[in-house]
């Protein structure tokens, strides 16, 4: 059987599963060097903000604004300055000590350099015919799924307070030992989604199928959950976990080498 955990915001959402036969990665990478004497935004933020923002920053996903045009980013400039200056954004909690990951989307210097400098000199808009040609995003799969297993029913979210990590089991769908080459999660809401992460466990008996189970933790002053974890156990949250959603993230490439079965 497949479990699901996701920790979700507001509204609802129904979460879907695709399991693909095909694959692919891309990686881009930026250039070094300080901030461009004169900034604007359609020759030096936008490019930024396509490659490490908008994932997240545009309509329809879990950013609270939008930063697709100089008019919808233009009065958030001096609140993105202060966000990359503190490292905040884009947000990475990987310490930088323990090895160096793909999908790594913190800002090179020489990025946050510029953007604070967009700020600091008004954030001008620059001339039109500067800036690169939109990206076109998908707000479906990225590629044909060959299986999708859904969520039985939408999962309601309350408008406000604090919703614990909720277990939601769906049968598995394979009769047959099967290669799985590729994982995505796809939020039927993803303005309302902070993570949703997917393990495949054994049955148990009594299991009940679809109804979602959460249980409440002890929290402090500021609604942060208080972790009772043992030493010796740190590893147990990540055993047996398949692939995770998180704004902005791609689906989970399995090379044929560590195709899952």
């Amino acid at each position: 059987m497949i479990s699901a955990s996701c920790i979700k915001t507001a509204l609802c959402i129904k979460r879907m599963l695709r399991i693909l036969g095909a694959f692919g990665l891309t990686i881009t990478a930026a250039m070094a060097g300080d901030a461009p004497s004169s900034v604007t935004f359609n020759r030096d933020v936008l490019p930024i903000l396509q490659k490490s923002c908008q994932g997240c920053h545009r309509p329809g996903q879990v950013a609270p604004m939008s930063f697709l045009s100089y008019q919808s980013a233009r009065p958030w400039a001096k609140a993105i300055k202060a966000a990359v200056l503190a490292r905040k954004m884009p947000p990475w909690s990987a310490d930088p000590r323990y090895g160096q990951f793909l999908n790594n989307p913190t800002l090179m210097q020489s990025e946050i350099n510029t953007l604070a400098a967009w700020a600091d000199s008004g954030a001008p808009e620059g001339d039109a015919r500067e800036k690169p040609a939109p990206i076109s995003w998908l707000d479906g799969w990225t590629t044909q799924p060959d299986v999708v297993v859904s969520m039985p029913e939408p999962f309601p979210i309350p408008a406000q307070g604090v919703l614990e990590l909720t277990d939601v089991t769906v049968p598995n769908c394979f009769q047959k030992d099967t290669w799985v080459t590729a994982i995505e999660i796809l939020p039927g809401n993803r303005s309302v989604v902070h993570h949703a992460d997917l393990f495949v466990v054994p049955h148990k008996p009594g299991v009940k199928y679809g109804e979602p189970r959460a249980e409440p933790k002890e929290r402090d002053g500021d609604g942060i959950a208080i972790e009772r974890v043992q030493n010796d156990d740190r590893l147990r949250p990540l055993r047996g976990i398949e692939a995770v959603y998180v704004p902005g993230t791609a689906l989970a490439n399995l090379v044929s080498t560590v195709a899952q079965s």
